[in-house]
């Protein structure tokens, strides 16, 4: 057995392909069973019971309250020995809805499948179990008593699930330590935004802005940022010449450590309005 058929899932940044930030992955899809439904795409009436006036041939189940006794009979179609207890089922539908809507169901166990109220394809997931005498036989027509309908079930399948499709996100936590694989095959360190509430210059707990030098930073509504997004994009006004005055972060919340000895980078993204020159600096704490 190879690694592939073994494993239920398979993690791979190594193999990106060259891509920057971008990790593939192979991961179950869902597997099916064969078919429980035998006829299922009503050729003759030979497989199925029908009830109340419901006719089934020539590719489809028709159902119609005028050819019920009244609208209030279960105008029905049903099969035995699709359903084993236990066991989880996709059931597909093809219908045409002209009037009123369809139940699907085990017999029994009142629209323990699904409904359908429009002309489509419908898919449903079922557990089989639900301790009725009949749970085992499949079951399906006219979803509401008192009222006229007029519907197709065009064909409709019951496959056991064999294998659920799994997914999965990635979530690295609190855990800033981390490392990773990159698409190079090599080990690197995760990496991160030191500075606090950068998508909010106005948040006074981490960035001060000095009275008599700036206007509160203005949201800019409709900019797009340089990530796509439209929140963390501000304008800045200078209210005063005097040049000593600066934005910056709190001395006490919003401080990074760095070391004489190592590698740091910081940026920002930014575009004049109005002033053509933005200076950037480091102040020892």
């Amino acid at each position: 057995m190879s690694l592939y058929d073994d494993a239920s899932l398979i993690f791979t940044p190594a193999g990106a392909g060259g891509n920057r930030n971008t990790a593939h992955s192979i991961k179950p899809v869902e597997k099916l069973k064969s078919e429980e439904v035998s006829d299922n795409r009503f050729h003759d009436s030979s497989e199925w019971t029908v009830a109340f006036g419901a006719t089934v041939g020539n590719g489809s189940a028709v159902f119609n309250s005028s050819n019920a006794g009244s609208n209030t009979d279960f105008q029905g179609v049903s099969q035995s020995n699709v359903f084993t207890d236990g066991r989880e089922y996709v059931v597909s539908v093809s219908v045409v809805v002209r009037e009123g809507k369809i139940k699907f169901q085990v017999s029994g166990a009142n629209e323990a499948i699904g409904i359908a109220d429009k002309t489509g394809k419908y898919r449903f997931y079922y557990t089989a179990g639900d301790g009725h005498t009949f749970s085992n036989v499949l079951e399906f027509g006219r979803k509401d008593s008192g009222v006229d309908w007029d519907f197709e079930v065009l064909s409709i399948s019951v496959k056991e699930v064999e294998q659920k499709a799994i997914d999965f996100k990635i979530d690295r936590g609190s855990d800033e330590s981390a490392t990773l694989v990159g698409a190079d095959g090599l080990i690197k360190k995760h990496t991160h935004n030191l500075l606090k509430a950068t998508e909010d210059l106005n948040n006074s707990t981490y960035w001060e802005v000095p009275a008599t030098a700036y206007a509160n930073p203005a949201p800019e509504g409709e900019v797009v940022g340089y990530n796509g997004s439209k929140e963390g994009v501000f304008t800045i006004h200078k209210t005063s010449t005097d040049s000593n005055h600066y934005f910056m972060a709190n001395y006490s919340n919003n401080v990074v450590t760095t070391n004489a000895t190592e590698v740091w980078t910081y940026s920002v993204y930014a575009k004049g309005d109005g002033n053509s020159k933005l200076l950037m600096g480091l102040e020892s704490v």
